[in-house]
């Protein structure tokens, strides 16, 4: 069906994230448990060896300068652990306008030279985005009250354009936009109350039966504590 459209026997090219996303998750739970084994300071050293991770990750990713999306490019673990170093330093982190402004003056003076650009986009662009999902986001966040569509919409427009694409040779970009974006509202819509809602339910239950089987697991392996 898709082999005369852009991407030529591609499904959905959006899925392409799962598996980098899958392996953070596992090198962040690997992380986990061997702060577990410290004991009384597991919760910092897991915050030290998360921000350690986020720090050679960039440091990697900015020194090379890459943005192409494949799964061995630095930036992906970067922006993974960013994010892992913000919610453990969350109780630390102020939202303030004038450091929202002085961080967008940077980002716009830095666009005189490309090189610098890339460092200070990539380096500030975090904090920015949090101020503007915690501070001017009240009415973007109120989507959310009637259902979180975004994921959907992510997994669903790809394959919904490659279909458009082969079913309507020749189409134009105005048309595919309108249409794409129709269909896979629609689609987003049905997936979170018919699939990923009820699947998010079973969430605490999941979560609540693996802290116990881990626990058991630490348990039976003896942790030095600080006398």
């Amino acid at each position: 069906l898709f082999k005369s459209t852009p991407w030529r026997g591609t499904v959905n090219g959006s899925l392409w994230t799962l598996t980098p996303e899958v392996r953070m998750y596992t090198l962040l739970l690997l992380v986990w448990l061997c702060a577990s084994f410290a004991g009384l300071r597991r919760t910092k050293i897991l915050r030290f060896a998360v921000i350690i991770i986020t720090i050679i990750s960039g440091a990697w990713y900015l020194f090379h300068g890459r943005f192409e999306p494949h799964e061995n490019n630095p930036r992906l673990i970067f922006m993974f652990f960013t994010g892992s170093s913000f919610y453990l330093l969350r109780e630390r982190i102020a939202i303030e306008r004038s450091v929202l402004l002085l961080f967008i003056s940077a980002i716009v003076i830095s666009l005189i030279q490309r090189s610098a650009f890339f460092v200070v986009l990539n380096l500030l662009l975090p904090y920015i985005l949090f101020c503007a999902a915690y501070d001017f986001g009240g009415a973007i966040r109120a989507f959310n009250r009637i259902g979180d569509y975004s994921y959907g919409i992510y997994i669903y427009a790809f394959p919904v354009q490659q279909a458009l694409a082969s079913i309507i040779h020749g189409i134009s970009i105005a048309l595919m936009f309108g249409l794409s974006a129709i269909i896979t509202v629609i689609l987003a819509v049905l997936s979170w109350h018919l699939l990923e809602k009820r699947m998010l339910r079973m969430k605490g239950k999941v979560t609540e039966r693996t802290e116990f089987w881990l626990k058991i697991a630490l348990q039976k392996i003896p942790i030095k504590t600080p006398t």
